[in-house]
């Protein structure tokens, strides 16, 4: 995973002149100005919390080379694509070993890692394994053969895929890695350790006071929070937006700014997105839950979500599709590339503008219609060696 900070690139936006306040936030949308990539994915040292992207999932990618030679890489960017068929991405930067090793593969493990793994997640994501044997370093992660196929499975983990490589896109200075899961190893009782900025790896807990839960019976899984993001998209047909909340985001590129979604390839927001070419994501804050899970049961094509739900629409700036007001952020994106993959189609978005709606931290999924503010779990964290 390593530190990409020194990767900087600027995200475009409509930011500067304060236009209203959200729960003490101050909105800024109007006078032309610049936020750099950093000012959306990290939070300075010591902050009470994690700031718009993170936590974020930690994916450990395995490949063994044609010598057998085994190779583990953590990644930031990995998605889950669709459940039926399983199908997993992640996005490996262009220069990294890893890539290299893609170029000759067939299969590979896609990993999210759980306790005692963070010391192994540190050193292979700060090591490129051109240099080094990874896996003569390990302390807390133990290797087995695949079930399956020929790659590293990582025991212990709260889920470790065995894959099929199906497909690949070029996004930027990364590339996307599609794999079909041939054979999943999955341990619900293990928490998923995510990263929390500043080299602290732990797992999640929903914050108590944040908390929002669609139904009384509802048990959140404690062990893996996920992104929850709201994609919006202008249908010009009918003079209303789609709103739908989705995991399936990832950012997949520095420079320039990329993102990447997944939805159901017929599903009435990518046929929107096929027609205009454009797309907002919306990181939602505490307070959203109810207007997520009322947008998750209506039907966009015979509701219009910003009329029967709190949510507060702005005219985009650069794109097609509006922002929605308090989020965290708003990000303008434009289709530049898509693959399809049946059941689903992933688009590529670049940046077009990015806007900081609101100060502090974005909700996560927790599932069974739970969304929360993520908290560290002190007891089980890990944190490695800051620069000096």
């Amino acid at each position: 995973m390593g530190d990409t900070r020194s990767a900087r690139a600027c995200w475009p936006t409509r930011h500067g002149k304060k236009r209203r306040t959200y729960d003490g936030a101050v909105i800024s949308v109007d006078a032309a100005a610049a936020i750099d990539m950093d000012d959306l994915s990290y939070c300075p040292p010591g902050a009470a919390y994690p700031k718009c992207k993170y936590p974020e999932w930690i994916t450990i990618l395995g490949l063994k080379d044609s010598n057998g030679r085994v190779n583990l890489m953590p990644a930031g960017w990995g998605i889950e694509l669709c459940q039926d068929p399983p199908l997993v991405g992640v996005s490996v930067g262009l220069e990294r070993y890893s890539h290299e090793m893609f170029q000759g593969a067939r299969y590979f493990s896609w990993t999210a890692p759980s306790l005692g793994a963070g010391p192994d997640v540190y050193f292979c994501g700060t090591r490129s394994g051109r240099d080094v044997d990874k896996t003569q370093h390990l302390t807390g992660i133990t290797l087995a053969p695949g079930s399956v196929c020929d790659v590293p499975v990582i025991t212990g983990a709260r889920r470790c895929a065995e894959c099929e490589l199906i497909g690949h896109m070029f996004t930027g200075d990364h590339r996307m890695f599609v794999g079909r899961v041939l054979h999943d190893h999955v341990d619900p009782e293990r928490p998923r350790l995510l990263n929390f900025n500043d080299r602290l790896y732990a797992p999640a807990l929903p914050d108590p006071a944040t908390t929002y839960m669609a139904t009384p019976q509802a048990r959140p899984d404690v062990g893996d929070s996920r992104w929850v993001s709201l994609i919006v998209v202008e249908d010009t047909d009918r003079g209303r937006c789609e709103i739908l909340p989705i995991n399936a985001l990832t950012i997949t590129s520095h420079d320039p700014a990329q993102v990447a979604i997944a939805l159901p390839t017929q599903s009435y927001a990518a046929r929107l997105i096929e027609a205009s070419g454009h797309f907002t994501f919306c990181w939602p804050v505490a307070g959203m839950g109810p207007d997520i899970t009322a947008c998750l049961t209506m039907d966009g094509r015979t509701h219009d979500k910003f009329a029967e739900t709190a949510f507060r629409r702005i005219p985009p700036r650069r794109g097609r599709a509006p922002l929605i007001d308090g989020c965290v952020a708003a990000v303008e994106c434009r289709t530049v590339a898509r693959l399809a993959i049946e059941p689903v189609t992933m688009f590529v978005g670049q940046v077009l503008a990015a806007h900081r709606l609101a100060d502090g931290p974005r909700i996560q999924d927790f599932g069974h219609g739970t969304y929360a503010l993520a908290r560290v779990d002190l007891a089980n964290a890990w944190q490695g060696p800051q620069d000096t």
